[in-house]
């Protein structure tokens, strides 16, 4: 697409405060997509659709062929009256070639059922650490390809007074090596790329230092939501990554 038909596509649809990806970082995905040619996409936080709808479009000009999003639940917070991913159809209809799987009721650590690999995919959920780096946590046994994990927000924390809830994602980027993270310049240095493609020690040592950082939470993450994200850890992960993330919970599992 033309730089002019994605400007178009996004004002027709965007809206203030809906925290949506902006045109400069659409054209991020763009140059990723089209250098990398993933098969196949998952997003994590569906909201209005925005994202996924223009994601969609320049996976089926590169040869892509599945685009999934997931969300925790199925109301838009932007507009309460609409679901999420209302604006998917509008931008990128059932008839064209890329499928489109939306999962509501669905998060990260719901991916192992899914029984799905991913070449590239895009985190823009709850901003509270842990979260971001849970959701990634998550995708690194199933990515494939190039690995490519793009994280949104990386400035929320900035724009938030006290208490500053939305610092997940820039705890994660500043763990990670600088080999394998890249800020773009698009609005503002807000959206990041994680290269997953690391042996799974030095992810681990990455997760464990991560973990044990100061949690931001509005509210604790809730007992079923621990245990199943303690059972990714004990399925893919060393024992000693499920020792650290017990013992940073038993310290930060609460509301700031």
């Amino acid at each position: 697409m033309q730089h002019e038909e994605i400007e178009r596509i996004h004002t027709e649809h965007w809206r203030p405060g809906w925290g949506s990806v902006t045109v400069d970082e659409v054209l991020v995905f763009q140059d990723a997509i089209r250098e990398h040619r993933p098969k196949s996409f998952i997003e994590v936080g569906t909201a209005s659709g925005l994202s996924g709808g223009l994601i969609a479009l320049l996976l089926e000009e590169n040869g892509g062929q599945k685009f999934t999003t997931l969300d925790h639940d199925n109301q838009f917070f932007g507009d309460t009256t609409k679901e999420n991913g209302f604006l998917l159809p509008l931008i990128y209809p059932d008839s064209r070639p890329v499928e489109i799987v939306r999962r509501p009721f669905t998060i990260a650590m719901d991916v192992p059922s899914l029984g799905e690999t991913f070449d590239m995919a895009f985190v823009d959920a709850n901003h509270q650490h842990p979260w971001p780096l849970m959701d990634t946590i998550c995708l690194y046994p199933f990515m494939t390809g190039s690995k490519i994990v793009f994280e949104h927000d990386l400035d929320l924390y900035r724009k938030q007074s006290k208490p500053v809830y939305g610092i997940g994602p820039k705890y994660l980027y500043d763990q990670l090596p600088d080999t394998h993270k890249k800020r773009a310049e698009a609005n503002n240095g807000n959206l990041f790329q994680v290269s997953l493609d690391l042996p799974q020690d030095e992810w681990e040592r990455i997760v464990i230092q991560a973990f044990h950082l100061p949690w931001s939470l509005r509210t604790a993450i809730q007992p079923k939501r621990m245990q199943a994200f303690r059972q990714v850890l004990s399925t893919y992960y060393s024992p000693q990554v499920l020792r650290s993330f017990d013992e940073a919970a038993k310290k930060f599992n609460s509301a700031v």
